[in-house]
């Protein structure tokens, strides 16, 4: 014997009255079509294990093959060279315009500064960072904000002109 879950048995026309604390819940009770309380609704009992169905399956399609044209697989061939050119031509991009000067401007200083500082703490000497190396590394990472908003419109410019390249170009009949 498990869980008990219970339905309500409604009569036609009737609806259960929505909860004022929980709007996803409703209550025990009934109204009619006059908004008047009818009757003491009854309920029926299940066993949640009996709900369950053995039979279930999780998938209840059949994959099936579509066969494409050779135009379309040709057509499906040029989109497909063409995203990964775009992903391509942006990773590289994104790696030279953001990541390595970010990479040389602020995580290798930082790298080393704590490098430094764990070299310090063990050895027992004490360090002081100086205003000017503070003010360096405000103005590097400005510098690489700067980049970033640059790599980004140029980026945006190359897609925007691919993409009507792209468009312009006479496609082949399908």
């Amino acid at each position: 014997m498990g869980e008990k879950v219970y339905k309500p048995i409604v009569k036609d026309g009737d609806h259960l009255i929505r909860s004022k604390d929980n709007p996803d819940r409703v209550r025990g009770l009934t109204r009619d079509e006059n908004n008047q309380n009818p009757d003491i609704i009854e309920w029926e009992e299940y066993d949640v294990d009996d709900l369950r169905s053995d039979d279930y399956d999780p998938y209840p399609y059949e994959e099936r093959r579509v066969q494409l044209t050779p135009e379309q697989e040709e057509f499906a061939q040029q989109v497909g060279e063409a995203l990964g050119a775009a992903i391509v031509a942006g990773g590289i991009l994104l790696f030279r315009e953001v990541i390595s000067p970010w990479w040389k401007n602020t995580a290798w200083p930082w790298v080393k500064e704590k490098g430094r500082g764990i070299k310090n703490a063990v050895s027992g000497k004490r360090s002081k960072r100086p205003q000017q190396q503070q003010k360096q590394l405000l103005k590097n990472k400005l510098s690489q904000i700067d980049g970033l908003q640059m790599f980004l419109r140029r980026l945006i410019r190359r897609l925007n002109n691919f993409t009507s390249r792209w468009m312009k170009r006479k496609p082949k009949p399908i």
